[in-house]
């Protein structure tokens, strides 16, 4: 029971938790903006120009489920409401690059850790005393 609850759960977020840049991979010319909101969910901001040409902006979004690195994601719709052009803005590795050097630094740590602990304890009336020491 508790298994298959666990189970629904982690399906459950791992279909909610799709980044945007595996979601935008859906995307093509001429689908219109329904369409798009159904792939990618409601967006961060629209721009629009002269002529019935309009933006939609999805900010600072996951480029993917596997990675750190995020991106700004843009939609460009003609005036028939129809997608022209789709891309990705420049991609934001800091995130990716701060988990990487959070993990060596775990690494390193684990690596320097003590691998034995000596302990010798006595007695002194009522009173134990307990003396360790680590080594490498």
């Amino acid at each position: 029971m508790k298994a298959t609850f666990f189970l629904k759960i982690l399906i459950s977020i791992s279909i909610v938790s799709c980044a945007t840049g595996e979601k935008f991979s859906s995307i093509r010319e001429g689908m219109s903006k329904s369409q798009v909101k159904e792939v990618l969910g409601a967006h961060d901001q629209i721009s629009r120009s002269e002529g019935g040409w309009s933006t939609y902006s999805y900010k600072n979004r996951l480029m993917s489920g596997w990675s750190w690195d995020k991106s700004d994601y843009y939609v460009v719709f003609d005036p028939n409401g129809k997608v022209y052009e789709y891309g990705h803005g420049e991609v934001d590795t800091r995130t990716s690059e701060r988990m990487s050097a959070w993990g060596a630094q775990q690494l390193q740590r684990s690596k320097n850790s003590p691998t034995t602990i000596d302990c010798n304890s006595y007695t002194s009336g009522s009173i134990t005393n307990t003396n360790c020491k680590a080594s490498n």
